[in-house]
């Protein structure tokens, strides 16, 4: 199975198998050896999930958001991580290629081309509206894992978004250097293809940041990109790769090279540096290997935040739009995790860069670029079944053997299908009243039982829904 997709399904089989003890007091445990046995298993999945339950209290402020600046005064640049994208060369669609699509928790290998289809088609309209972003970041996660001929189809995509005028700065992710599970699909076997090399990353994209970039760090794949006079890119390389040809699975962990943060003390002296990484720099739920791991890179590389006054770090990896903060004793780290790009409905983020301040917002991927209305409707369709379909088989495995609940399965999982939709795409808030509404339909299923596990999946959720995950304006 795809590295980051075991992580996702053992993630949401995490969130998934607890909750419910805060909201609901009069739970019975009856065999409490039994659940506590359960907890521990939770655990240990835990340990090798890209995310996992357990919010971490944080501060959460926002400066005012004012989108829609003078473009005079502001640089629009649009983010987009986790592509995730299948070259079609390297697929026939046949019987392993749709066991490999089944078991993608909510991420679609098919439409790739038209996804990027419709970007370019995007951009292509905000030129002609005035509102072209100056540039597109690519945030990691590039490929399914790391396919060659995968970097050379999004270097021709990457090519026709800058011909319009919009640069393209990209960074790798864990799938993306040295994956040992590079494949093709050939009726029912996969076939080993060429993996991408630290040298073939930065020989395919150097016209996306590498052969542009102002400095590059001799110990990593980071570099430093001059988007004006007054603002930089810092693209970090934060992860884990052999140097030479890879055996197995990509590493999902995540670190900053203390050679690295070196470099990059060298690197924040003329501008406002706006650091992008593939790994989070803080932590957005407890027991997760989303981000920098080795606690000394992270405090070090946390401090370098705090010294040079960089108040917002960008990200992806973790496939949930996300916002969370960081309160040190004299200084806010905000981070915003954008949702994958794979996933339902097919997000962007949108940044823009003024003088004195940062501000962040989601904002849609329309495929209708790249559908008729009737096709678009299908591939909505399926793309949020794909995300529906994935939570539903860990709700029924969950369930097949308790007799209590077992009758409830459909309506169970129903609820938890559109909990975590909503959660994937950062928009709890803006939902929560339906959704609560649902969830009071499910209390009567399981007040009476001894499952503790919804209650922690529960409480993530109830951790989004008082503020939004989609905006964020950060002074500078």
């Amino acid at each position: 199975m795809n590295p980051c997709v075991s992580g996702m399904i053992m993630a949401m089989e995490v969130e998934l198998m607890l909750k419910k003890v805060n909201k609901l007091k009069n739970l019975k445990v009856r065999d409490q050896t039994k659940g506590l046995q359960m907890i521990a298993q939770v655990l240990s999945i835990m340990s090798l999930a890209l995310a996992c339950v357990c919010p971490l209290q944080s501060v959460h402020a926002q400066s005012e958001i004012e989108f829609g600046m003078d473009q005079a005064d502001v640089v629009d640049i649009w983010l987009i991580t986790d592509i995730h994208y299948m070259a079609p060369s390297l697929t026939d669609g046949s019987q392993r290629f749709e066991i490999f699509q089944k078991q993608a928790a909510g991420m679609d290998y098919e439409y790739g081309p038209d996804r990027m289809e419709a970007l370019i088609k995007q951009i292509e309209t905000a030129q002609m509206e005035g509102e072209q972003p100056q540039a597109l970041i690519v945030a990691g996660d590039l490929t399914s894992n790391g396919e060659y001929q995968a970097m050379l189809d999004l270097a021709e995509y990457f090519g026709r978004i800058e011909a319009l005028g919009t640069e393209v700065f990209v960074i790798p992710g864990n799938h993306d250097i040295h994956n040992g599970w590079a494949v093709r699909f050939e009726g029912k076997k996969t076939i080993k293809v060429q993996q991408t090399s630290p040298a073939d990353f930065a020989e395919i994209f150097a016209d996306f940041g590498y052969g542009e970039a102002v400095a590059r760090d001799p110990e990593s794949l980071s570099y430093l990109a001059q988007v004006t006079d007054d603002w930089q890119l810092l693209m970090l390389d934060t992860n884990i790769y052999s140097e030479t040809k890879g055996q197995g699975q990509s590493e999902s962990q995540g670190r900053v090279k203390e050679e690295t943060i070196a470099w990059a003390e060298t690197m924040v002296k003329q501008a406002k540096v706006l650091p992008i990484m593939h790994h989070g720099a803080l932590s957005h739920f407890r027991g997760e290997v989303q981000k920098v791991q080795n606690d000394n890179e992270l405090d070090a590389f946390q401090q370098f935040l705090v010294t040079h006054r960089i108040p917002l770090t960008l990200a992806g990896h973790l496939h949930t739009q996300h916002i969370t903060s960081l309160q040190t004793p004299d200084f806010t780290l905000n981070e915003v995790i954008t949702t994958s790009f794979s996933i339902y409905p097919g997000k962007i983020g949108r940044v823009q860069l003024s003088n004195n301040s940062v501000n962040y917002q989601q904002i849609d991927l329309d495929m209708r670029f790249s559908f008729e209305e009737g096709e678009y409707d299908q591939y909505m369709t399926h793309l949020a079944d794909l995300h529906k379909n994935s939570t539903h088989l860990i709700i029924f495995d969950t369930l097949y053997n308790d007799q209590t609940l077992k009758p409830y399965t459909e309506e169970i999982s129903e609820v938890f299908e559109a909990l975590n939709l909503s959660f994937f795409m950062g928009s709890i808030s803006e939902e929560w009243t339906k959704l609560e509404a649902a969830l009071a339909e499910i209390d009567n299923y399981i007040v009476d039982t001894d499952y503790r596990f919804f209650n922690d999946y529960l409480d993530l959720i109830l951790s989004t829904k008082d503020y939004s995950q989609t905006e964020l304006g950060v002074g500078w």
